[in-house]
């Protein structure tokens, strides 16, 4: 069954294996990132040492050095070891269904093996996974969450009854630890292992009075990992200045979000459609309904079920609900990293809660009703099946987005069209696509709205750079049309370029080049001595400027610029070739 679980995972996240490396930390972390290609104690020493782009997560670099070796730059072997993670983790979560069917309902243990497929399959083929295995960079999820489980399956079987050798819990506090240095959001572990203590280990009662002390003293070693492994993620967000301090987000807000993620997870994962990569402030304020809905979840919920376990009714309800809030408790917000509120990625070690839950409900259903033939359970059953293909069709849909930038930030667009941050991005995906006129629209319809949720603080900044981005979509507009010989419209967009950032370094160059080749010498000259002025070192437009003056039959002050060029950049081609061709013309002249 395991082999059957891994292998339908694989088949709902195949079209993720068609995915590019999107220019959303994939680029910074693979492409542009020489310093873990290889294994060398150079880059393991980097690995081990580096807070690049605010993590410290060298099991999860030395896992990618591994990729590097075997596929070079090429996404699909990255993307094929995402899924191969996931997978890996879906057949482990299915033995850990089995064992806590097996030790929580024995009395419906003919169902079990399918309720435990139907669990494991629930989390693994569920859209929210997509972008934990879609995304090459969220590997650390992957890879931590496998260990994280890893850890749980060898603490469970320390304390089975009737097992033959039982793992030490130096080998639970060694997997724990590579967890941890996968991804800093492991160290929850040490808190989730107490509450398997709590249930299904009962081990609560059976250490009734002081010794209950025991259970934390033994775990002593894994906090003192897990304190340190959250200050290096702390420092690691500091120095890259990713942590927001106080002063910019205080309690109230950071309790908001808390609020807001603890009932966002539940909600998409009984509504798991509308997702993005992103979700910013802008998203959160039309659903305030999501925070109070939120603060009595994480209040009287709690309570109520607190109070029910302690009566020894619904301990596997509080179970699951500690083991939601624990593991989600490093991605609430409480301690504020970057400006998104939630993410789906972050869903994916609480998951494992809700789908056991399920599973634990279909077999306690099947074992009240007489052989499992009562009508409630009939249609319970066929509900949950119906809900796997569904699930899985999502999941393929919610893969597509991920093949590239531009369609990662479309989808982002239409899910909060009200995102300045997420309309940003969408531009500069487009633009980076040579899909300039989209790009242009993009960036005009930013500027020309109100968007709410923006800083006023860096309202005017913001808008400089969108008139920056305006401008560099002009100017690559316009130089792809000159290589495509249209220099008239070329024109069209380098004069916009101009207008929008008339301090672009290369503009006045290139819409000088443009007028060279469309004929107006007249006007191309007076902008290439602006250019040489305003860049004397630079070689381009005293060429271009050379070219100019050549075709105007100024030759003696076109080989000026050519010697100054060559003086710049000595044995350059394009430079030499050039001056040749008009030395050639003057010999071949009337004399």
């Amino acid at each position: 069954m395991p082999w059957v679980v891994a292998g339908l995972t694989f088949l709902a996240f195949v079209p993720a294996l068609e995915s590019l490396f999107v220019n959303w930390d994939d680029q910074a972390n693979f492409l542009e990132n020489p310093d873990f290609r290889g294994l060398g104690m150079k880059e393991l020493g980097w690995m081990f040492s580096t807070f690049h782009l605010a993590h410290y997560q060298p099991v999860t670099w030395l896992s990618w050095a591994l990729d590097k070796a075997l596929w070079g730059t090429n996404p699909f072997g990255y993307h094929l070891t995402n899924l191969l993670l996931h997978c890996g983790m879906a057949a482990l979560f299915y033995l850990v269904c089995r064992r806590f069917l097996d030790r929580g309902a024995p009395e419906s243990a003919g169902i079990h093996p399918w309720a435990a497929a139907w669990a494991a399959l629930f989390f693994a083929v569920h859209p929210l996974r997509v972008e934990a295995v879609a995304w090459a960079t969220e590997r650390r999820e992957l890879l931590s969450g496998l260990l994280y489980l890893w850890a749980v399956v060898l603490y469970l079987k320390r304390h089975q009854e009737g097992a033959g050798r039982q793992p030490s819990l130096w080998r639970v506090t060694g997997v724990g630890a590579l967890a941890m240095l996968s991804n800093v959001r492991s160290v929850s572990l040490p808190v989730a292992l107490l509450v398997l203590d709590y249930y299904p280990l009962d081990r609560l009662r059976l250490h009734a009075g002081g010794s209950r002390l025991g259970l934390v003293k033994e775990k002593l070693p894994l906090f003192g990992l897990a304190l340190g492994a959250g200050l290096l993620g702390l420092l690691a967000q500091f120095t890259t200045y990713t942590l927001i301090p106080m002063a910019k987000a205080g309690l109230p807000a950071r309790l908001e979000q808390t609020c807001f993620g603890v009932a966002f997870y539940l909600w998409k994962t009984l509504a798991p459609w509308g997702l993005s990569n992103w979700y910013g402030d802008s998203y959160m304020a039309p659903r305030t309904w999501l925070v109070a809905a939120g603060a009595l979840a994480a209040v009287l919920l709690t309570l109520w079920l607190a109070w029910r376990g302690m009566a020894g009714r619904g301990r596997v309800l509080f179970a699951a609900w500690l083991w939601y809030l624990v593991t989600l408790s490093p991605t609430l917000g409480l301690v504020k990293s970057g400006r998104q509120i939630v993410a789906d990625r972050y869903s994916y070690l609480p998951s494992l809660a809700l789908a056991l839950l399920c599973a634990a409900g279909l077999a306690k259903l099947r074992a009240k009703t007489r052989q499992g033939r009562g009508p409630v359970f009939v249609a319970a059953a066929a509900c949950a099946l119906a809900v796997l293909p569904l699930l899985g069709s999502l999941t393929w849909r919610q893969c597509r987005v991920w093949n590239d930038t531009v369609s990662l930030w479309s989808r982002a667009v239409s899910v909060d069209p009200r995102s300045v941050f997420i309309r940003t991005n969408h531009g500069i995906a487009l633009l980076q696509a040579r899909r300039f006129d989209e790009a242009v629209r993009a960036f005009e319809s930013i500027r020309e709205d109100t968007v709410d949720g923006m800083d006023p603080d860096s309202g005017v900044a913001f808008f400089g750079f969108i008139r920056f981005l305006t401008a560099m979509t002009h100017h690559n507009w316009g130089v792809d049309l000159m290589y495509r010989d249209r220099p008239l419209e070329a024109e069209e967009h380098l004069r916009k370029s101009l207008f929008y950032n008339p301090d672009l370094e290369s503009g006045r160059t290139a819409l000088g080049l443009a007028l060279l080749r469309s004929g107006k010498l007249d006007a191309a000259i007076p902008l290439l001595q602006e250019a040489m002025e305003a860049a004397p070192d630079a070689v381009d437009p005293r060429l271009n400027l050379a070219q100019a003056l050549a075709a105007k039959g100024r030759k003696k002050e076109a080989l000026a610029q050519y010697e100054a060029a060559l003086k710049l950049s000595p044995g350059d081609p394009g430079v030499l070739e050039a001056r040749a061709r008009l030395l050639d013309a003057g010999r071949k002249g009337p004399r």
